[in-house]
């Protein structure tokens, strides 16, 4: 795919990537995940959490931004992240959930607060606690990833971080349209867009 990128601006052609650096020379409006993640278990450690698992879903093991972030909010306070509560599946929104809920009740020995990347996963991670008798968020706090209207609709309305892919969508309109009329030159344009932390219900303090 990059090589067919690269010929086709060789070409003339205009190429904007988005989200995810790419391996080629285009302009770049990047979503930092990694601050995410750090922004998520940053809260859980300043609300007292201790033992905390990180669930990213689609994916066998949570890639490397999403571990960067998470042990960097960890580390700050003196927490050494367990590996044995990075949690990963090949199923992804609800399914990934279930499947999340699944392995966390196998444990011994349980987080007490979960970072889960996205909204559709953690909601089924909290009505499969609440199946086996596990109460949100007083047993477990959960932080979700994209801020999605149904993180509102939940029984115990979710924390998330948002992912405002409205303003990247702007600013690689507003660049692809910078070049296509001529009012950028050089090389290329390299922007970061963050997400906010939304505190609601599904987060209390670890007393």
């Amino acid at each position: 795919v990059y090589e067919y990128l690269n010929d086709y601006q060789q070409e003339g052609g205009v190429a904007i990537c988005y989200d995810d650096p790419v391996p080629i020379s285009c302009d770049n409006v990047l979503f930092d995940f990694e601050h995410s993640l750090y922004l998520a278990a940053g809260h859980l450690v300043k609300q007292g959490h201790r033992d905390l698992g990180l669930y990213v879903q689609g994916q066998e093991s949570p890639p490397e931004t999403a571990i960067r972030g998470f042990s960097r909010a960890l580390q700050e306070h003196g927490l050494k992240p367990r590996r044995n509560w990075f949690f990963g599946s090949s199923a992804a929104g609800e399914e990934g959930g279930f499947e999340l809920a699944k392995q966390f009740l196998r444990l011994k020995q349980r987080p007490t607060a979960m970072c889960i990347v996205n909204d559709a996963s953690a909601l089924a991670f909290s009505v499969e606690m609440g199946r086996a008798g596990i109460r949100i968020p007083e047993e477990v706090s959960v932080i979700g990833h994209d801020d999605l209207p149904l993180a509102r609709c939940a029984p115990v309305m979710l924390s998330s971080v948002t992912h405002p892919t409205e303003r990247i969508a702007e600013e690689v309109v507003r660049l692809l349209t910078a070049r296509l009329n001529g009012n950028t030159s050089g090389g290329p344009v390299r922007m970061t867009i963050r997400g906010e932390l939304v505190i609601r219900d599904s987060v209390a303090p670890r007393l």
